[in-house]
């Protein structure tokens, strides 16, 4: 398990137009937590889990944190240029399994704000730590493909209400079946039929088993929903200790593009698994690295795998893809555990962007990747200073 932390923020400063770009930061979020029962026996020695979100402002700001099913309320403030972490009751937002599990909960939170903010949410347990960035409600949309590690152990998603009687509808890769631990009802989903459920704003969906990737989750009528995906406490490889949870919050599918760098992390003797997922058939996708190239064609749900070594790797499709970048376990990489983190595609880059490292002192390295076209970097600044000769090839 975890001995120590990093945290990689990854940004994208290439100037481009972009089709179907999302925003990190916004004034109304939904997001909600996941994760296995503190009752499960791989948990039972540990302590229970911390739940938080880092509110980060560059103005002054108030708000409040709900729960609009239960009646909860928790009001925030931050000063401008600071970040302030809140931690939350899990009884209020954290949807647990002991299991496979397909289950509605009221577990889901909303934020607003007077004014802009930037949200990370943040899962802590001895010796594992994962967070996510949170997207407003306005860079959310209608239609998402699961992206989690494909590992022995057990693989969830999480789907967020945002309003009132919105149908989701839910397409399994592999077959779930849940006991109700309520009940004792017994219900099989088949993996490749479609199931629909309603939900309020601020209702959840969990959906936990074997093999998620690639499940397909779609809403009707407009109506928007918060996905979050990711392991509970994988190998990455299977072969490749030690574990820890993973969670992303997942961009729409109409955010995906056909383009990406991805980097290396840092002082690492081995380096990330990378995953490209398709969603339509007949997917060519080429990746260069190490001075080689290589070509697929994958059909609809298929995904690739493959080691991204020291150098990166570049990643064109001719259809759109999501790309997403797992570190290895610490056994094998000499540094760190498992971290999930979605890449964006470089048609979604930004001319300039604010940001910080969480304020915590359970992570004892931060690191920032800035990438840009090479006609740019003499104009790339971080805090005001040119790092034009920061930049490699």
């Amino acid at each position: 398990m975890k001995k120590k932390w990093t945290f990689i923020i990854f940004l994208l400063l290439i100037q481009l137009s972009v089709f179907g770009q999302y925003s990190t930061q916004g004034k109304d979020f939904y997001l909600g937590f996941m994760g296995a029962s503190d009752q499960s026996p791989s948990f039972t020695t540990l302590k229970p889990a911390e739940l938080s979100v880092y509110i980060a402002a560059q103005r002054d700001v108030s708000g409040t944190i709900s729960n609009e099913q239960t009646g909860f309320q928790m009001p925030f403030s931050v000063n401008a240029g600071e970040i302030s972490k809140i931690i939350l009751p899990s009884q209020e937002c954290f949807s647990y399994s002991l299991g496979d599990t397909v289950a509605v909960r009221n577990t889901g939170l909303h934020v607003e704000a007077t004014d802009t903010i930037s949200i990370y949410l943040s899962n802590h347990r001895d010796y594992s730590f994962d967070a996510s960035v949170v997207l407003p409600i306005r860079s959310l949309g209608t239609e998402y493909k699961i992206a989690n590690y494909k590992s022995e152990e057990q693989s969830s998603f999480l789907i967020v209400g945002t309003e009132d009687n919105t149908i989701v509808e839910i397409i399994l890769q592999n077959d779930v079946s849940w006991e109700n631990e309520e009940n004792g009802d017994k219900t099989t989903y088949s993996a490749g039929k479609p199931y629909q459920f309603v939900i309020n704003k601020g209702q959840t969906i969990l959906v936990a088993g074997i093999g998620m990737m690639g499940s397909t989750i779609k809403s009707f009528d407009c109506k928007k929903i918060a996905v979050f995906s990711g392991n509970y406490c994988p190998f990455i490889p299977n072969d490749c200790p030690a574990c820890d949870v993973l969670v992303e919050q997942l961009p729409p599918t109409n955010t995906w593009g056909k383009h990406f760098i991805v980097n290396p992390t840092i002082e690492r003797k081995r380096d990330s698994r990378i995953v490209v997922t398709a969603q339509e058939p007949q997917t060519q996708i080429t990746i260069k690295k190490e001075g080689k190239e290589e070509q697929f064609t994958m059909s609809q749900n298929q995904y690739v795998e493959f080691e991204l070594g020291l150098s990166g790797a570049e990643i064109t499709a001719n259809q759109p893809v999501s790309v997403t970048q797992y570190a290895i376990g610490g056994f094998c990489s000499g540094m760190g555990d498992p971290f999930m983190l979605w890449i964006a595609p470089t048609e979604q880059s930004v001319k300039d962007i604010v940001f910080s490292p969480l304020p915590t002192n359970k992570i004892n390295k931060h690191y920032v990747q800035i990438i840009t076209k090479t006609e740019h970097k003499k104009s790339t600044l971080l805090d005001g200073k040119n790092i034009e000769n920061q930049f490699s090839t």
